[in-house]
């Protein structure tokens, strides 16, 4: 099985590395990821510069490259490029942070696995969520990870579709399940705080506001990975706009346009 590995946090992320070393041995790996931190890159492409991608030591055995673009730069370079052979699957992460409700929107991690979803290749995004302390301690779900990948990765390869995983900040024997759930796009993660620089004029610097949300909705994301649950949530670009022609064709015949 032939996978390909990519990030929005860098080539030198632990989360990457974490995922590379459980995965090593039961699948054919090429990582491609970016040279830096890019999150909140979301679907970005580099049109205004030529990319380079250079070859880099990440672990023996498994050919690794660094891409100075974005997170979705490094996937299409991989499936059209780099990589000896369309791969079977796409694997981006892992995120250092949850990726929940609107950050389908802005997250280079979920990118990745929408690109992929274009390319018509199943992919899962997998994000750990940060402790109350801010932290991420993704040694936590090395257990996790050698457990369950190995299980349903053959599965995988036959999906039409992408899905977005969120594991919460707990060890593996306090994990209280699995619960698959759509993402809930309702709730504002971002806002701005307003600071002053040393002219005294005002910055906004956007924060992320996830460890400050309690939903009254029981059955989203947020609150299940709060909650102590690992979130599958299945998406796809494929079929939702197909949904909305007839009734959207339907409506501008009644109302004559043109």
């Amino acid at each position: 099985m032939k996978l390909l590995i990519s990030n929005d946090d860098g080539i030198v992320s632990p989360g990457l590395y974490l995922l590379v070393e459980v995965l090593q041995d039961i699948a054919e790996i090429i990582v491609v990821a970016p040279d830096s931190q890019r999150s909140g890159a979301s679907h970005s492409i580099t049109l205004d510069r030529p990319l380079r991608a250079q070859q880099v030591d990440l672990m023996t055995g498994v050919t690794s490259f660094k891409v100075n673009g974005s997170p979705v730069d490094c996937l299409k370079l991989g499936i059209e490029h780099l990589s000896a052979g369309r791969p079977d699957l796409v694997i981006s992460g892992i995120n250092a942070g949850a990726n929940l409700g609107q950050d389908l929107c802005y997250s280079g991690t979920l990118a990745i696995a929408r690109e992929a979803n274009l390319y018509q290749i199943p992919a899962l995004a997998l994000s750990m969520a940060r402790s109350s302390n801010h932290q991420v301690n993704f040694g936590r779900l090395k257990p996790f990870l050698h457990q369950n990948l190995g299980k349903i990765l053959p599965d995988l390869k036959n999906f039409a579709y992408f899905l977005n995983v969120n594991l919460p900040s707990m060890e593996l024997q306090s994990i209280q399940g699995i619960k698959v759930v759509p993402m809930d796009l309702s709730i504002k993660k971002f806002d701005f705080k307003v600071l002053k620089d040393p002219k005294d004029r005002d910055v906004y610097w956007l924060r992320n506001l996830f460890q400050e949300i309690h939903s009254e909705d029981i059955q989203n994301d947020y609150h299940f990975v709060k909650s102590g649950y690992v979130t599958v949530s299945p998406l796809s670009m494929m079929s939702e706009s197909m949904n909305l022609v007839e009734p959207i064709q339907k409506y501008i015949n009644e109302k004559e346009i043109i």
